[in-house]
């Protein structure tokens, strides 16, 4: 069945990463609501698993191309190096063509995976306000948290306040 959501108020939505669920409480499509937020407007279509864009930017061509091979063809590739080949090649797209926008730094930092909580704050852009608004942003917090308590129990008050103001100064 066909279905129309549309987001109205007096203001812009923020820039940011949003979902549209179903009435099951399943997320449906994520879409990126870009800084340049004038008139705004995304047509997406869901067939099956797959998520296609009609109408919208192309920050969020890619993006639903980045979450439809996560979501499910990553199961039609040859194996992690065919993934990782995929994911590569939409990291080079987002930085060539969207460099700096909210795609870019969500593909840049996707399979980020740092061992120590020190490499995740010297590489991770916290303090960019463009990711705030995202769950991206929320998973590497609670990410570098988790790193942080295997490392130092004593640091962890400081170092969270300290993350947490970068965070507010840039706001």
């Amino acid at each position: 069945s066909d279905g129309k959501v549309v987001f109205k108020g007096k203001s812009d939505l923020e820039c940011g990463t949003y979902a549209i669920s179903g009435m099951d409480g399943k997320q449906l499509v994520e879409f990126i609501v870009p800084m340049e937020n004038k008139k705004f407007r995304s047509d997406f279509e869901l067939s099956g698993r797959k998520i296609s864009i009609k109408k919208g930017n192309g920050e969020n061509s890619l993006f639903v191309d980045f979450q439809n091979l996560i979501n499910w063809e990553w199961e039609q590739l040859s194996g992690k190096d065919g993934f990782l080949a995929k994911v590569g090649a939409m990291q080079k797209t987002a930085s060539a063509e969207y460099g700096g926008t909210l795609v870019d730094i969500i593909l840049r930092n996707n399979l980020f995976a740092p061992e120590t909580a020190m490499q995740m704050r010297e590489n991770f852009p916290f303090g960019n306000p463009i990711i705030a608004n995202t769950h991206f942003a929320r998973e590497k917090v609670v990410q570098y948290l988790e790193l942080l308590q295997n490392e130092r129990y004593n640091d962890i008050g400081k170092e969270v306040n300290s993350l947490i103001g970068s965070i507010q100064d840039k706001d």
